[in-house]
């Protein structure tokens, strides 16, 4: 189950307590922690300390696992620079400039083997 913030750990927490047949003091013993606690993660607290929080997951028998998102944001610097090179690279082929990558003029500029790609 993918969950993206602190809130969406509490439905987790209760399903997988109830699924395995214990109550909240139960899961609380087990975690080293109070039945209040239990109560607020399953409702979805916001400000619990990650090493109760992980020590509750544990108990349960939960792995935490932390991946990359899959959205890069717009300012990301890698993005900015692929933007930068693209469109410099279009701006070098455009026409009036020389019609050929001025990287590839050791190239011919016609009748090179499609299928190899240049050395440049």
């Amino acid at each position: 189950m993918l969950v993206r913030t602190l809130e969406d750990i509490g439905p987790v927490v209760r399903q997988r307590r109830r699924s395995r047949g214990i109550t909240q003091s139960e899961l609380a013993a087990q975690a080293g922690t109070t039945r209040q606690l239990i109560s607020r993660i399953e409702n979805g607290a916001r400000d619990v300390n990650g090493r109760i929080l992980l020590a509750v997951l544990d108990a349960l028998e939960l792995n935490v696992e932390l991946k990359p998102a899959r959205t890069v944001p717009l300012d990301a610097p890698i993005l900015r620079k692929s933007i930068l090179t693209d469109e410099l690279v279009a701006a070098l082929r455009s026409p009036g400039v020389s019609g050929q990558d001025p990287r590839c003029s050791h190239l011919p500029a016609t009748g090179s083997d499609p299928n190899r790609a240049p050395a440049c």
